[in-house]
């Protein structure tokens, strides 16, 4: 999540559904995008029902990790100089830096984790601006920072990294059996090698597939989900959730750093006043849309007049798509 611009109300995942669902997380102060919901509590902790809420996913197979809202923001053919203006001085990457690093040493590009953390930064803004858009700042980007040498390997990358965050995996994930759980990891390190290589796979996704391993093998042995430093932060929960609880503040120190505990405390803090705001946009519009004594015209006029008094302009088209307007 940009430092400006939340995402659709969601909640967050655990670092397991990041890994199975999501195929692209960002840095450490990037929160999860994916929908995982509140259901029953019926089930048995085993292999075969591995929750005790049921589903914590949004959808049975996996889905692509760029969110981005029902209306485009921006035309496409951005030049590189109106792109960092769209994005940088008035949109969702206002106030913020980019994380990870393009990962050229002596002039040529060399595998490393960073890039895939730098890539994600950029796609933080698909939706504002075209992929196109995007794929033009980053070459314009690396041509400043390192000259035009690495430029058309990192565009190969990129190019191959969008490819694999939209490739449509066959395994037909059950979150209720452990057994999908482990083919569907199985099947995205499969994919990830042959899409991008063993280098550039083992490089980018080595940390994340070895943390996701040994998540499910804890679930596997029947073992609760351990803290997650990437949850926001808030009062222990009696529900007896099998997802993990959110880390306190001094886990997240002890696991990232001060400086980084405290950007994920400010990002906990935006998410909450964005999802504030969007639930009671939510229940305006639904209170409007039941007043038999206003029109369709006046409805609209309302929640329109709500909207922007509520939310910020670079806000408001997501409010719209998020509303149905």
């Amino acid at each position: 999540m940009s430092a400006t611009h939340p995402p659709p109300q969601t909640r967050r995942p655990a670092r397991i559904a990041r890994m199975l669902v999501a195929l692209g997380a960002v840095g450490v102060v990037a929160v999860g995008w994916l929908q995982f919901r509140d259901v029953r509590e019926d089930a048995p902790v085993t292999a075969e029902h591995p929750t005790q809420r049921g589903d914590w996913f949004g959808a049975p197979h996996p889905v692509p990790a760029s969110p981005a809202p029902a209306v485009a923001t921006t035309q496409p053919g951005l030049t590189p100089a109106q792109t960092r203006e769209r994005l940088f001085r008035r949109g969702s990457l206002a106030v913020s830096s980019p994380t990870g690093d393009w990962c050229v040493r002596d002039g040529r590009l060399q595998p490393c984790e960073a890039l895939r953390h730098r890539f994600e930064y950029y796609l933080l803004a698909l939706g504002e601006v075209t992929a196109a858009d995007l794929r033009a700042l980053v070459a314009d980007e690396v041509a400043r920072a390192h000259g035009s040498a690495p430029v058309a390997d990192i565009l190969s990358l990129w190019d191959r990294h969008l490819a694999l965050r939209a490739h449509p995996y066959r395994t037909v994930f059950d979150p209720h059996n452990l057994v999908t759980w482990r083919a569907l990891l199985d099947e995205q390190q499969r994919v990830r090698r042959q899409m991008l290589g063993e280098a550039w796979a083992q490089a980018l996704f080595a940390t994340e597939e070895a943390e996701a391993q040994r998540d499910l093998a804890r679930l596997e042995r029947g073992e609760p989900w351990p803290a997650d430093p990437g949850l926001p932060v808030s009062p222990a929960r009696q529900d007896n959730m099998s997802a993990p609880p959110p880390a306190t503040h001094s886990e997240r120190v002890a696991r990232y750093g001060a400086a980084a505990a405290d950007r994920l405390a400010q990002a906990d803090a935006r998410w909450a006043d964005w999802t504030g705001r969007l639930q009671t946009a939510q229940t305006e519009w639904s209170r409007l849309q039941a007043a038999p004594e206003l029109s369709p015209p006046q409805r609209r006029q309302a929640i329109d007049a709500h909207i922007r008094s509520h939310f910020r302009p670079d806000e408001r088209r997501r409010v719209e798509a998020l509303l149905a307007l």
